[in-house]
């Protein structure tokens, strides 16, 4: 056990209401890519291009700034040697759960094709 420590936990007693849910916009920003998006407490489901290798990556989070310079920054394992990564497609979703579920219906698809479709039709 030399190795290991034990953390205590601290309960923090506030007076202050509880944060507000839903979506709030609080300023816009711009990812690298040039697309506009906005801070809020929505989630998102992302695709990135490899400016690399062509290939994709879909995703999901709550703050797409961070999330599109961690990978770019080499932060993320899987994407790391793919890099520069460009932000291509967004979708904003109301909560984590239904973000994630559909990330996995993208990556269910497994083609190439769909994404591409996906990503077209959003520009039209």
């Amino acid at each position: 056990n030399a190795g290991l420590s034990r953390r205590r936990s601290r309960v923090r007693v506030s007076s202050s209401p509880p944060p507000l849910k839903g979506l709030v916009i609080t300023e816009p920003f711009f990812i690298p890519s040039g697309v506009p998006c906005l801070r809020s407490m929505a989630y998102y489901l992302y695709i990135l291009e490899s400016l690399k290798d062509r290939t994709y990556y879909v995703g999901s989070t709550n703050n797409l700034k961070d999330r599109v310079e961690r990978h770019n920054q080499g932060r993320v394992n899987y994407t790391k040697p793919k890099r520069p990564w460009k932000l291509i497609y967004t979708e904003e979703h109301p909560d984590r759960s239904s973000a994630a579920q559909r990330e996995s219906a993208i990556k269910a698809y497994k083609r190439r094709a769909f994404i591409e479709t996906l990503i077209t039709e959003s520009q039209a």
